[in-house]
């Protein structure tokens, strides 16, 4: 049965029990929630849940003129946030309230780990701070790292390899943005060493 209680809508039967609304003739449909203004469901200082005739989903939070809007998914009797997110600013993903990923005008940051299941695809640079290493392998066993003196390949566990399968191909440590050589291995051929750019040692 419908009833109505201190001006509140109760809805009570046993078994499943909903509230349907619809549009006979797929104009969309919505719930308006209207609870910071006078109520009326006008203007746009209200809620809503909506099913529009794109067959898309939505949920809108508008405020007042001149405040924000947010929209805040709380889980659990403490009040616990598993989503917060703010209009023309972040939004925030939560652990037991604690911030994970959030949004940004710059991408998002991600406090923690992450854990990826098939890699990274990276469009662009990726930048680490002094002293923070690229670890590779199951136990860490090789790190890439930069601090503020110097650079450094760290490999802990069996050899390290540097391979080139290109035909004619070369290996180079240079110096002065690639520009003078300091050695050159050429694959299949010569290994040359050389001293302020000059050759001094060529094998054969």
């Amino acid at each position: 049965h419908i009833e109505t209680l201190d001006d509140n809508l109760k809805i009570l039967k046993s078994g499943w029990a909903g509230l349907y609304v619809g549009s006979s003739d797929a104009q969309g449909a919505a719930l308006i929630l209207d609870g910071d203004s006078n109520g009326d469901g006008a203007g746009n200082d209200y809620a809503s849940l909506q099913h529009n005739t794109d067959g898309k989903f939505y949920i809108k939070a508008n405020a007042p003129a001149g405040t924000a809007s947010a929209m805040m998914l709380q889980l659990g009797s403490d009040g616990d946030y598993g989503i917060i997110s703010d209009e023309g600013s972040s939004t925030q993903l939560r652990w037991d309230n604690s911030t994970k990923i959030e949004t940004t005008s710059g991408g998002a940051t991600v406090t923690g780990t992450l854990t990826t299941t098939s890699g990274i695809n990276a469009g662009s640079n990726i930048s680490m701070a002094d002293g923070v290493k690229l670890k590779c392998g199951t136990h860490d066993d090789l790190e890439i790292s930069h601090n503020s003196s110097l650079g450094l390949i760290k490999n802990t566990v069996g050899n390290l390899y540097i391979d080139t399968t290109v035909t004619n191909g070369e290996i180079r440590f240079t110096s002065d943005g690639v520009n003078k050589n300091m050695i050159r291995a050429v694959r299949d051929a010569q290994v040359e060493l050389y001293n302020n750019g000059h050759p001094s040692l060529v094998t054969d």
